[in-house]
């Protein structure tokens, strides 16, 4: 799950060896999505199976579909390049809807629970596997969120340890201390190469974040 996605973060426990985290996304927005986005997904894919039917059923369609398969190939990637335009929206709002993850760090380890309406998907991961933290200032049209995340190579196992409206350098610094872990410069999730940021990190003496 995108670290966008998050609309509510909870921090459970808090001290110098265990810190514990449960985040959620918001429910509404998502069903609203998806209620939005299946119908039209329908009304695309319902045409599209009815020729399909028709050409099965009927010799001479099937045999004008091959006599001009460039057209016919034209067609079914249209089709496909609109189902996949609606459906992999729709697909990740579904997995928003009930979505929660439950977070767990302590000075070795990573604990990751994930609770969708299609299961529950666990990871256990050790805290060196990550390059650092990182302040990023999100900006949308619900305003402006400071966040910090704990950056991994695998952008989707990065996670969000913290966000408000606003967060201190001295705060983001702590983190980096307690968990003895670098502190890497905003945006460094969003580059293709995660260890370039801790090269930065380890040039910079003090970061700024910047809006992502």
């Amino acid at each position: 799950m995108r670290i966008s996605a998050v609309s509510e973060l909870l921090i459970l426990r808090d001290d110098s060896d265990h810190l514990a985290i449960r985040q959620r996304a918001c429910g509404i927005t998502a069903a609203t999505e998806t209620l939005l986005l299946l119908p039209v997904l329908i009304a695309v894919l319902a045409p599209s199976a009815m020729i399909a039917a028709q050409a099965l059923a009927e010799p001479a369609t099937r045999d004008r579909l091959a006599a001009s398969p460039i057209n016919t190939a034209g067609a079914l990637v249209g089709v496909a390049i609109w189902v996949a335009m609606f459906a992999i929206p729709a697909f990740h709002a579904l997995r928003r809807i009930g979505w929660s993850r439950s977070v767990e760090l302590d000075r070795d380890t990573v604990r990751i629970c994930d609770r969708t309406l299609f299961g529950t998907r666990r990871l256990q991961l050790p805290l060196r596997d990550f390059h650092g933290i990182s302040h990023h200032v999100r900006t949308n049209l619900s305003g402006t969120r400071h966040e910090l995340v704990l950056v991994h190579p695998d952008r989707s196992n990065s996670l969000l340890l913290q966000m408000s409206e606003s967060i201190s350098q001295d705060a983001t610094e702590a983190y980096a201390r307690r968990f003895r872990l670098p502190l890497l410069p905003a945006g460094a999730l969003f580059l293709r190469r995660p260890r370039l940021g801790l090269r930065f990190a380890r040039l910079l003496p003090a970061l700024k974040p910047q809006e992502a």
